[in-house]
């Protein structure tokens, strides 16, 4: 059998042999260990199981650390790659100007609504006031 998936399989089933057998013998130990010093028997079938499950345990935070630094990584290579970095001579003064503001414009100094932009015409808003002086 020359299957890939048949050795995967082969290589687990021994790694569960040799494991099991392990557990048994760690127990047989911590079993024998209690009798030795009259405790109940019940106390030495504790530590194997505790053991494995502080194992998977710290296997599961370990995954979860490890894959919480990937994200941020992640993240953090995002906003890098999409960083826009803008000098002094990308600005655009007349883009910057826009909305309800005192200026300059056609029809002399005073509230101009709009941006201040020769495509776009640009009303006064304060007009009727300059009639009251």
């Amino acid at each position: 059998m020359e299957n890939s998936a048949f050795k995967r399989g082969a290589s687990a089933a021994g790694f569960w042999l040799r494991f099991s057998k392990s557990a048994r013998a760690a127990n047989s130990t911590c079993v024998a260990w209690t009798l030795k010093h009259r405790l109940p028997t019940f106390i030495g079938r504790l530590p194997v199981p505790i053991a494995c499950f502080a194992v998977l345990s710290l296997a599961v935070v370990g995954g979860m650390f490890v894959g919480t630094i990937l994200v941020l990584g992640a993240i953090f290579l995002y906003m890098l790659s999409n960083l826009a970095i803008s000098g002094a001579q990308d600005d655009d003064i007349t883009e910057r100007q826009s909305g309800h503001q005192y200026r300059d414009g056609n029809d002399g100094f005073g509230m101009y609504s709009g941006p201040q932009n020769v495509t776009v015409t640009s009303s006064r808003v304060d007009h009727n006031d300059d009639d009251d002086w």
